[in-house]
């Protein structure tokens, strides 16, 4: 769940399906009733004063989800009995996460893969249901053999024909010792801009994007495929490393 911040820049307040009632309220105390999920939200979104995002887990109590599971129940017979066509959800985006690791000089870390002479930022796809900071302290350790903190979110970018979603955190190493396997040939560290020819073109963007001088999460849509030499898993069909 993203939660942004908003500035209102036009528009009228109006109801809809989904709104039955819509206005403007003060937040000391906030209205109620309102959900404990989204009361912390609302807290934490208003506490924020810049700086990385807030990352975390926040467990939905049984209550909400049974009552959510009730009425969502209910909807679907009320579609059967109207003769409407079933509701399906939207698919599920296939996530991945990666790391901009830097030294003390600035420079990042990159992986050059086995599978094919190209470059690219340590990190990989999602496993089960982990979230994707814990994608990424993994990804990183069992590519590179590097324990990391991390330091802020740089970078949240959709691929819609990949129907992939991509983080990238900046972090920094605080424990072991790189270390070669199936998966990375070798290390190297290159300043932002300096990245040999053969990195992957929408990782080098990413580093740029963490390099930048904006100290916010930047949101961007990276369009088109990777060349074919570059596809790596996503030729065998596997979903463990959405470039």
């Amino acid at each position: 769940v993203f939660v942004f911040r908003c500035i209102q820049r036009g528009g009228q307040l109006k109801t809809s399906a989904e709104s039955l009632q819509v206005a403007l309220k003060g937040v000391s105390p906030p209205p109620r009733p309102m959900l404990g999920v989204h009361r912390e939200m609302l807290a934490r979104a208003l506490s924020h004063d810049g700086g990385p995002p807030y990352w975390g887990y926040q467990p939905m109590p049984i209550g909400v989800r049974l009552l959510r599971d009730l009425v969502y129940h209910a909807r679907d017979l009320e579609r059967a009995v109207r003769g409407q066509p079933t509701f399906h959800p939207p698919p599920q985006w296939h996530v991945g996460a990666f790391v901009v690791l830097t030294d003390e000089a600035g420079r990042v870390l990159w992986v050059r893969r086995r599978d094919h002479d190209v470059w690219n930022l340590p990190g990989g796809g999602r496993q089960g249901m982990e979230a994707p900071w814990e994608t990424t302290v993994r990804e990183t350790r069992e590519e590179t053999g590097l324990d990391v903190n991390l330091l802020d979110l740089s970078g949240v970018y959709t691929k819609p024909e990949a129907g992939a979603i991509l983080f990238t955190f900046l972090a920094k190493a605080r424990g072991g010792k790189l270390r070669t396997n199936h998966e990375a040939a070798e290390f190297a560290y290159f300043a932002p801009g300096e990245e040999p020819s053969n990195s992957l073109p929408k990782h080098v963007e990413r580093v740029a994007d963490a390099a930048g001088p904006q100290r916010t999460t930047l949101f961007r849509e990276q369009a088109g495929p990777p060349r074919p030499e570059q596809l790596g898993l996503v030729e065998q069909g596997q979903e463990e490393s959405p470039l």
